[in-house]
């Protein structure tokens, strides 16, 4: 039978590959790929084996006393041997991160205010992460924020263009509630109106957020 690529205790050792010649009791020699399983015992050797199959938590040892694989949890330390080179891939990734620039295209000068806050908050997480003593794998990174507006200009041109349509009902809300429903996008070009008469009746306590979901500008 051909056993050269199966593996074989000899005298209790850890299984493994045969030799291609084997010299057995006798003066009998046989090739791996040409021998019986008794021929083989009166050599020494038991098999063949077969690995067993583990999950990422488990291992095996071999048993030499019942000539069989052991299967088990590992250890802390074998874990974290585990976890060593993952987490090093991880923190170098965040330390390329956290060393360029806020935004790879655009100068933080010219960021939408918005969005120029969240990049700020999701970097300050980055950091967080980067000096956490923890192990780290690549689904500990936050998610990188992604605004409808990046620049000032974009976000300035789309404030103008609600402002136009729904003057009135900004200046409704205000002079009648005290606050005013924006898209938390477009708050920071927010200026109340010459002219418009603030509420006195605005309880904070009360309003939080529109219909939509927006948060309100009190006053």
């Amino acid at each position: 039978m051909d056993f050269s690529s199966a593996k074989f205790s000899l005298n209790g050792a850890p299984p493994a590959l045969l030799p291609d010649i084997l010299h057995l009791p006798g003066r009998v020699v046989r090739q791996s790929c040409c021998v019986t399983v008794e021929e083989l015992a009166t050599g020494g050797y038991t098999g063949p084996y077969t690995i067993p199959e583990v999950s990422e938590t488990q291992t095996f040892d071999w048993d030499s006393s019942s000539l069989s694989f052991v299967v088990r949890d590992k250890t802390a330390e074998e874990l974290n041997k585990r976890k060593i080179p993952r987490d090093r891939k991880v923190r170098q990734w965040l330390k390329s991160q956290l060393e360029s620039s806020l935004h790879p295209t655009i100068a933080v000068a010219d960021l939408a205010p918005y969005y120029k806050d969240k990049l700020v908050d999701y970097y300050f997480e980055l950091h967080a992460l980067y000096y956490s003593s923890g192990y780290l794998t690549y689904s500990d990174i936050p998610q990188k924020p992604d605004c409808k507006y990046q620049t000032k200009s974009e976000a300035q041109t789309a404030y103008d263009a609600v402002f136009e349509i729904e003057e009135d009902v900004l200046k409704l809300q205000y002079e009648t509630f005290g606050f005013c429903s924006v898209d938390p996008e477009l708050q920071p070009f927010f200026k109340v109106k010459s002219g418009w008469v603030a509420s006195e009746s605005y309880s904070s306590s009360k309003f939080e957020s529109d219909q939509y979901g927006h948060s309100l500008i009190a006053f």
